[in-house]
């Protein structure tokens, strides 16, 4: 687990980006989380740490959505945490219910472009999916975005 730290997320908008009225496909947003060190008495930052964040979406069935959760919690996180990776952060999943599927984001975050190399080899942006959670998947992303 990491030390206490606050985590703010930035993710650059459309209008920011593109200008009013800008429609930008998802693949084309840009994640950087800064990582900010607190000092724990006065609350002041202390040093910020730029990062990458790893999004990656796959989609169930409504039946299949539990099953997979389970999987993501009970053996993809925990085989992803074993093996130590140099400037891996955490994982975050996130379930999206809609009305005929079940939408699943994952957040990965390293510290940096190499250890995102380390987790996944040269061809960085081939998504990590499992036997088991392809079992229960209906479509998911070949590739993640950084």
């Amino acid at each position: 687990m990491m030390a206490p730290r606050t985590l703010a997320v930035l993710i650059d908008d459309a209008k920011r980006i593109h200008g009013e009225g800008a429609k930008v496909a998802r693949s084309e947003i840009l994640c950087v989380g800064v990582m900010v060190d607190l000092d724990p008495l006065q609350r002041h930052p202390q040093k910020e740490q730029t990062m990458i964040c790893r999004i990656w979406r796959g989609w169930t069935t409504r039946q299949n959505a539990n099953a997979y959760q389970a999987v993501v919690h009970r053996q993809v996180i925990p085989d992803i945490e074993a093996r130590t990776i140099p400037g891996f952060r955490q994982i975050d999943l996130i379930r999206r219910d809609t009305a005929n599927e079940v939408e699943f984001s994952t957040i990965m975050w390293f510290d940096g472009i190499d250890s995102v190399r380390e987790f996944m080899g040269e061809d960085y942006t081939a998504s990590h999916v499992p036997p088991a959670a392809q079992a229960v998947l209906s479509r998911f992303d070949s590739h993640a975005v950084h």
